[in-house]
């Protein structure tokens, strides 16, 4: 099904060079949407002030904003003023773990790169829609991490990460603006996230560095059979002539 439909699909634009022309401007409106919001952001980050918070510089936002990383090439983390004012050291220390592990595990880029599937197949719902699932996920990864390095008991990361929704509602309210995850969507998601927080194992490194190595060396054999099975770059063909038709003689 999908050799026929990429068949069809690359009959109908070779018959009609209009709709390349068409999908192309697609994706430069899609790209362009992206492109006006994160500058957007920029702009929004570049005005915030310059604090130090568990020997990190970070920048910190009067509104009620959950924390946040941003930038791929230079990352930077967004807290809430809030948070300095009611949050002790220990808890700062932990939510700053939190968001630097996002950036050392390249989520940042993963976001990204998931940007540019986007804009390459904006007739395609799919990867707008699913997004939040990408985002879920690697919020999973960085929590159960945070977990790892800091040695925090799993009930007591998901009671700082419920202390932080619940000053996030109040403040919000102080502001006229909507409560944080106050939505059902939002808590749905709020509860699962913490359902596996609790459910949080400890696990070794030993056998996750197995697992890693066994994977690349899978990885590493298949690329190898696939380049011993595959054609050469050069192959001879002797069994074809040339003739040139302007010498022929009948």
């Amino acid at each position: 099904v999908g050799i026929r439909l990429f068949l069809w699909w690359d009959g109908l634009c070779m018959r009609h060079p209009w709709i390349c022309w068409l999908y192309l401007t697609g994706m430069l409106v899609s790209a362009g949407g992206l492109w006006v919001k994160r500058r957007r952001l920029k702009a929004l980050v570049s005005a915030m002030a310059l604090r130090e918070v568990a020997g990190v510089q970070v920048l910190v936002e009067c509104l009620p904003v959950t924390p946040f990383t941003t930038g791929l090439l230079c990352p930077r983390i967004v807290l809430p003023e809030l948070f300095l004012e009611r949050f002790t050291a220990d808890e700062l220390k932990l939510i700053v773990l939190h968001e630097k592990t996002h950036i050392r595990s390249g989520h940042l880029a993963a976001l990204f790169l998931w940007d540019v599937g986007r804009v390459v197949l904006w007739p395609v719902l799919l990867p707008a829609c699913s997004a939040h699932f990408l985002q879920e996920d690697l919020e999973e990864m960085c929590d159960k991490s945070t977990i790892r390095q800091s040695g925090i008991p799993a009930d007591g990361y998901g009671s700082l990460l419920l202390k932080s929704i619940l000053l996030l509602q109040e403040e919000g309210a102080a502001f006229s603006a909507p409560a944080a995850f106050a939505g059902d969507l939002e808590y749905r998601r709020i509860k699962g996230r913490i359902e596996k927080i609790l459910c949080y194992r400890p696990y070794r490194r030993i056998r996750t560095r197995a697992l890693g190595l066994a994977a690349f060396a899978a990885t590493m054999g298949t690329i190898g059979l696939a380049g011993s099975l595959s054609y050469g770059r050069c192959n001879p063909m002797d069994g074809v002539t040339l003739w040139d038709l302007d010498t022929v003689e009948s």
